[in-house]
């Protein structure tokens, strides 16, 4: 498929790669009565497809250092500080944990979440039951999980699907749901403030660089200087563009996780244009330039349909400016 992606020069549907997807996992094989194949959830397949992808081994060489390509990419690493609740005796535990996405759970105890960055706030925070060797009993501890790295790309899971419980009381069954609220996010995600404290202080070099980068091309701008001008974006900055711009939500469904549905047809519009300064800086080399700690909307998934079982993945990649691929 990445030969085909390179040589053909236009869009294709992957038959050959979903048919062996389908080969090796047959739940995406499973049909209806009419042979018809059934829908299947797009996280599942993101996480089949690079843990596929990880056990291939593939290595990129990073500052001499040989890592597995998977892991680069998407891995995150998390400082996570347990706190006893019911022991001011016992100390702090930091550890830490792995993981290749983070989450945004949309109903937090029936307080709604209505902002991507609210949400990923309230995912990161939780409470675990687990042994105390100081009371040496169980007890609640406070889970909280700060960002110890930065991959180069960041997947978001909007978490609409869950398993509702039987209601006797409402007269329903058991069974997957949807929940159907419309959740805002930006073109350029800040997580900064989702970080480790010792993150922060690396991410501190590259935000003040780029607030004397903004501020000197914001003077041109000003002054008539410059119209055309750009920034320079052979300097390290992480981000160009740093104001957050929403979406409509009934576009996005389920954010930036890097999976494609078959059989899927792509459409761009025929005008496009020149590369602007934050393209650049998307698609620069990895580890090239200093961190912000921003990133940039490359790729969104959505989930079209008011059930679980029912409706259509659509997909959405960046091209360039404020051009979509569909």
């Amino acid at each position: 498929m990445y030969q085909d992606l390179d040589s053909k020069g236009e869009s294709f549907p992957p038959y050959a790669f979903v048919q062996t997807l389908r080969m090796v996992h047959p739940t995406f094989d499973e049909t209806d009565n009419q042979g018809r194949h059934l829908q299947q959830d797009s996280e599942e397949c993101f996480n089949i497809i690079t843990q596929a992808f990880k056990n291939a081994n593939m290595k990129i060489e990073i500052a001499g250092e040989e890592r597995n390509l998977v892991s680069h990419l998407f891995d995150i690493d998390l400082e996570v500080t347990y706190t006893n609740t019911q022991s001011e005796e016992e100390e702090k535990t930091v550890t830490h944990e792995k993981q290749n996405k983070l989450f945004c759970h949309i109903d937090n105890q029936s307080k709604p979440v209505n902002h991507l960055i609210d949400g990923l706030s309230v995912s990161l925070i939780g409470e675990q039951e687990k042994f105390s060797e100081v009371t040496q009993s169980n007890c609640i501890y406070r889970k909280e999980q700060k960002i110890n790295n930065l991959p180069p790309y960041l997947v978001v899971n909007m978490v609409r699907f869950f398993w509702k419980k039987e209601s006797v009381t409402a007269g329903t069954k058991a069974g997957k749901s949807k929940i159907l609220r419309n959740v805002s996010f930006p073109m350029v995600l800040d997580v900064y403030d989702l970080c480790s404290d010792t993150l922060k202080e690396s991410l501190n070099h590259g935000r003040k660089f780029e607030a004397k980068l903004r501020e000197e091309y914001d003077e041109k701008m000003l002054t008539g200087k410059t119209i055309d001008d750009k920034m320079d974006v052979d300097k390290p900055v992480e981000a160009a563009k740093t104001e957050d711009v929403n979406m409509e939500e009934e576009k996005v469904e389920k954010p930036e996780e890097e999976k494609k549905e078959a059989g899927s047809t792509t459409t761009k519009k025929p005008k496009v244009k020149e590369a602007s300064i934050k393209d650049h800086i998307v698609y620069r080399d990895h580890g090239v330039g200093l961190d912000t700690g921003k990133y940039q909307l490359l790729g969104v998934v959505t989930h079209k349909g008011r059930t679980a079982d029912g409706g259509h993945y659509i997909g959405w990649i960046h091209s360039t400016e404020d051009e979509w691929y569909e």
